[in-house]
């Protein structure tokens, strides 16, 4: 079997016929990014591998350089063989040319998955590689797999350092000269995803290059101003990995973002851009996760004892009058799950209300406000519905006109996976619920809080 590396492709070629009675054709499986081609070599595979090289260039047409890299095709069936003297006798393999290649096929799936694995995710391989080929056991180590967890640990490393090498984004991003200057230290400020993202840092599609997609961002802006759904639709799709660069490679500000991607700051394209990121459908599987745990939350909040009960029952005494709507229960919702989780809703929702003389700017008055959802009320009106619900980041109103706050909470999470932000330390815990239970995104690494929490809506 053959991996092929380069800066925009992956490819791996691998040996589909051998005919031993005669070596003139062979047949290879070409896998370049997500597609499968057939190469087929009527005489025989080149005697050099510069000679492979420059086939599989000519015939595919890759422009940019690569790396041929060879594994044994007996791979497999030697680790078989093994564990089956493994059950007869007990005996270990033990061959460093074996633990090599097993090193590097794991770093290549696990960066799949993702450039950075935690040290749990890294064991949890380990622990599955030793259950799953009982020949490769460690028999000095504790649990059988501790050694295989530094090894890969280190291996992870060094396949970083080539991919980086050879320019793939996701690790690029993080070495020491595309850093600040304050931030020049291996560990420190990693970019990587944190909160189950998919496609955190893309390449550039195939064929396509930055400058393309710097004259595709700037068409765009002017769609926008056009208002040409569906053109903005295609070239907001188009240019995402462009943006993602300018996102967390360059770390722009939200000003400096809004000025460049003015079409992202609208809830369709945020809902777009977060199912890019997640595969996820950001507002539908929000809220039916909420409606679905609701009689269970309410349930929970009105058993509440003490100051927080007392808090709880307060907001949900407006379920009590008739005709209230889906949205005012949300809110409620909502506001009561902040305070249950021992942190302060007026730290996220912000509420005003509007005089018909005095007129409030929401954004001069929270201009100091690093992430806040507003909530504008009019104070000589009857009805308890917001006249306007919008969010503000970095003293700048991103998003208006959502509706309500069950609403405003949904697009500020999605808002966090558009523009790469971090979630609030004094919110930390009513973020995890939206992301991990809500929207299940990395659903098994829970806080003991939010977990106990889960527990008691599952049951």
């Amino acid at each position: 079997m053959f991996h092929l590396f380069h800066s925009t492709n992956t490819a791996e070629v691998k040996k589909l016929n051998k005919d031993h009675s005669t070596m003139d054709c062979i047949a290879l499986k070409v896998v370049i990014e997500h597609r499968s081609e057939k190469l087929t070599l009527s005489s025989g595979i080149p005697s050099t591998v510069e000679g492979l090289h420059e086939t599989v260039k000519d015939t595919f047409g890759i422009i940019d350089d690569f790396t041929l890299h060879y594994l044994d095709e007996n791979f497999e069936a030697v680790l078989k063989n093994a564990n089956e003297e493994f059950g007869k006798n007990g005996t270990l393999l033990n061959n460093p040319r074996i633990k090599s290649e097993i090193l590097e096929k794991l770093a290549d799936y696990m960066y799949g998955y993702t450039a950075y694995p935690t040290g749990l995710q890294i064991g949890e391989v380990a622990e599955a590689l030793v259950k799953k080929h009982p020949c490769l056991t460690e028999p000095g180590s504790r649990n059988g797999w501790i050694g295989w967890m530094y090894s890969l640990k280190y291996k992870m490393g060094n396949y970083r350092s080539k991919l980086r090498s050879l320019g793939f984004p996701d690790v690029t991003c993080n070495s020491l000269k595309n850093k600040h200057h304050e931030d020049r230290a291996p560990a420190k400020n990693i970019k990587k995803a944190r909160k189950g993202e998919v496609s955190f840092l893309p390449h550039y599609p195939a064929g396509d290059s930055r400058e393309q997609q710097e004259l595709d961002r700037q068409l765009l802006i002017a769609e926008s101003q056009k208002k040409d759904c569906t053109a903005i639709k295609n070239l907001m799709c188009k240019t995402f990995a462009h943006r993602r660069q300018d996102i967390i490679s360059l770390q722009m500000s939200i000003k400096d973002i809004m000025d460049r991607w003015p079409a992202l700051f609208d809830v369709l394209q945020v809902s777009a851009e977060f199912q890019r990121i997640t595969t996820r459908n950001l507002e539908p599987k929000f809220m039916s996760m909420l409606d679905l745990y609701s009689p269970k939350l309410l349930s929970l909040f009105q058993a509440k004892k003490g100051a927080a009960g007392e808090r709880h029952r307060a907001h949900m005494s407006i379920l009590l009058q008739s005709g209230v709507s889906i949205q005012q229960k949300r809110e409620v919702i909502i506001r009561c799950l902040i305070d249950h989780l021992g942190e302060d809703a007026s730290s996220l929702i912000k509420d005003f209300e509007n005089a018909a003389n005095a007129p409030i700017d929401v954004q001069e008055e929270l201009a100091d406000e690093v992430m806040k959802i507003y909530v504008l009320r009019n104070e000589d009106v009857s009805v308890n519905e917001p006249t306007d619900v919008g969010i503000v980041i970095e003293g700048i109103t991103v998003l208006s006109s959502l509706g309500d706050p069950s609403r405003a909470c949904c697009y500020l999470l999605g808002l966090t996976y558009a523009l790469d932000l971090r979630y609030p330390k004094n919110l930390k815990y009513s973020f995890e619920f939206f992301q991990k239970v809500l929207l299940e995104l990395d659903p098994g690494n829970l806080s003991n809080k939010v977990q106990r929490l889960k527990n008691y809506l599952c049951t």
